[in-house]
């Protein structure tokens, strides 16, 4: 029986050595039964030995076919497991910080104990009171527990995948004339990035293009597609929205300018200055992007048209091959009209200073303006933090897809970073609280209403890489969210490193009245 003290030994990385081989495994198989029906294509001779080839290659086809099915069940199954010991590690570390912060200890059982202290009071009577931690024990318990059981949940998924492989009793829903032989041909939504990441590098080069060329709407917003894959099919779509775009505002102009009905004019008003952003939201992407060719390093990750407005996210540099990667979340009143611009020049400066210093060129870099979620266009709407957890998981698919991707791929373990500012940070720190212990190695925030946390241990990173920038006057957005709710203030929390805490200086005379001057 799985128990507390057997899952801090779980890692994922001999599971993923197993995908990794299976993968190979499957591509040279899938090339033998390709090579056996081109070669029982070549039999067109009659007679006895022409038969007898026919049938032994008929019977060697159904036996690499068989092998296909089986290898394929076998891969996706070991990678579902891999995101399954991923996501026990990560309640384990979750579990073991929770153990440090409440001073508590949790035994090779995976029981928790806790204690009744006396505290002298004189302002009583009696003179005393009594303590304990008895509920935040309980609480570690639980998640204890709740670890164990995912666990177990884990163990027997991955065994009840592989028990018909090994029995020979395994049947694929995806025959020898399927898209992709033994593999689905569209990946399932209830599929985790590392998923998706093994599924799509287990397809070949021209079952990969043809998906791009039929589903780009699916494969370039599909967190655990490799980023060039993701920029060629949101790069062949744009054209499209932005033609749609038009017709949908020329339209709501024309109903403008045919109306004498007061009350329709206002519906009418109300359409065109929508069809109007989004008509801008995507030619700012087609603007911001540049002209394709090899001395433009910009890349289309994100190509959203749902919710309230577009939204998008654009790398300089190539994400699949940098060794450091940066993210950067922008905050309130953020749109793509208004600040995708702006943001992907300050991710082109930040890649060129950041070679510099580290002393690496800037093919090693690649730095990306992430406006992936609908940000607040308002004090209204900042004031409340439910769009910053809605951005958080969007934040933390899209960095899990980064990194499953490139685990996959065999480009290796980049150097993550999240950059947050104002409302962007605490979006941002509530994903890098939320979010698998592998995929972002630093964090930094400025200019920040608040954390996301109550303690920089909440944080799934290890210590020591969580920074703020905050200035000591003029900008009233920093740390003022309310505790409970954004999370402690960066600027006063224990554990967080400070960068310069500089930035320009009041502008001008006025400047001194301005209470927001220096936040942005």
């Amino acid at each position: 029986m799985t128990s507390w003290t057997d899952i801090q030994e779980w890692t994922p990385a001999p599971l993923r050595t197993a995908a990794t081989e299976l993968a190979a495994s499957r591509a040279t198989l899938v090339t033998a039964a390709d090579a056996a029906r081109a070669a029982l294509d070549a039999v067109r001779s009659e007679g006895e030995a022409a038969d007898a080839a026919r049938s032994a290659l008929s019977r060697q086809i159904k036996a690499l076919d068989a092998l296909v099915a089986d290898v394929s069940e076998a891969l996706m199954a070991t990678s579902e497991a891999a995101d399954g010991v991923w996501d026990v590690q990560t309640q384990v570390d979750e579990c073991l910080q929770k153990a440090a912060i409440d001073s508590l200890v949790i035994g090779a059982d995976g029981s928790v104990p806790w204690e009744q202290t006396v505290v002298e009071d004189p302002s009583r009577y009696p003179s005393f009171r009594v303590e304990s931690n008895r509920s935040e024990a309980e609480a570690l318990a639980g998640m204890v527990t709740k670890a164990v059981e995912r666990a177990r949940q884990v163990d027997a998924a991955y065994r009840g995948r592989l028990t018909p492989v090994r029995d020979g009793t395994h049947t694929s829903a995806e025959d020898n004339s399927s898209f992709s032989q033994g593999l689905a041909d569209l990946p399932d939504s209830s599929w985790s990035a590392d998923e998706v990441a093994t599924w799509w590098q287990a397809l070949t080069d021209g079952e990969r293009a043809t998906l791009i060329s039929t589903h780009p709407e699916l494969i370039g917003n599909l967190d655990g597609i490799d980023m060039g894959s993701r920029d060629k099919a949101n790069q062949g779509r744009l054209g499209g929205l932005i033609d749609s775009a038009q017709a949908e505002y020329d339209k709501a102009l024309q109903d403008l300018m045919g109306t004498t009905d007061e009350s329709a004019a206002v519906t009418a008003s109300a359409r065109l200055a929508r069809a109007r952003e989004r008509l801008e939201d995507l030619q700012a992407v087609r603007d911001t992007l540049g002209a394709p060719g090899k001395s433009n390093p910009r890349r289309l990750l994100l190509l959203d048209t749902s919710g309230e407005r577009a939204k998008a996210a654009i790398s300089i540099g190539d994400v699949d091959t940098a060794r450091h990667v940066a993210t950067y979340v922008p905050g309130m009143g953020t749109t793509l009209r208004d600040g995708l611009d702006s943001s992907a020049r300050r991710m082109v400066a930040l890649r060129a200073e950041a070679a510099v210093t580290a002393g690496v060129g800037k093919s090693h870099v690649a730095t990306i303006a992430w406006l992936g979620y609908d940000a607040p266009q308002g004090v209204g709407q900042a004031a409340l933090t439910s769009r910053a957890h809605a951005g958080a998981d969007r934040l933390e698919s899209f960095t899990q897809g980064v990194q499953s991707s490139r685990m996959a791929s065999g480009a290796g373990d980049p150097h993550h970073t999240v950059l947050g500012h104002s409302y962007g940070s605490t979006t941002s720190g509530f994903a890098v609280r939320d979010m698998r212990s592998d995929t972002v190695d630093d964090l930094v925030l400025f200019g920040s209403p608040g954390s996301g946390v109550q303690d920089v241990r909440d944080y799934n990173m290890a210590p020591g890489h969580a920074w703020v920038s905050a200035v000591d006057s003029h900008d009233i957005v920093q740390g003022i969210g309310p505790d409970h709710a954004f999370g402690k203030n960066p600027a006063t929390m224990e554990g967080f490193s400070h960068l310069s805490n500089q930035t320009r200086g009041v502008s001008g005379f006025w400047g001194w009245f301005n209470p927001a001057d220096r936040h942005s």
